[in-house]
């Protein structure tokens, strides 16, 4: 049984071009400039280049003269961040303090 055609037109509407059959099993690509990385992780660009030097970091994407990270790249590492933060064992408090 197919959904009514209401529902679907209203779907469409919600959600725009994301219905776009063109883009259905794709992932859609995002740049982050400089200044959205710095806002997004908090870490300075030479924070940044140091710990793409290690290898520790997304490596960024040269398009001209400006430099660009893939948005989904930064999110996995931010991931990646949380889930070494999550796996370490909790710290023991210090009863000597009291």
């Amino acid at each position: 049984m197919g959904e009514p055609p209401y529902l679907i037109a209203t779907l469409a509407r919600f959600l725009g071009s994301r219905l776009d059959a063109s883009r259905i099993g794709r992932v859609q690509m995002r740049f982050l400039s400089k200044k959205q990385l710095r806002d997004r992780i908090g870490l300075s660009p030479t924070q940044v280049s140091r710990l793409e030097d290690a290898g520790r970091f997304p490596q960024r994407v040269p398009l001209g003269f400006r430099v660009f990270w893939v948005e989904a790249e930064v999110d996995d590492w931010m991931r990646e961040r949380v889930d070494e933060r999550n796996a370490r064992p909790p710290k023991r408090e210090d009863k000597s303090a009291e």
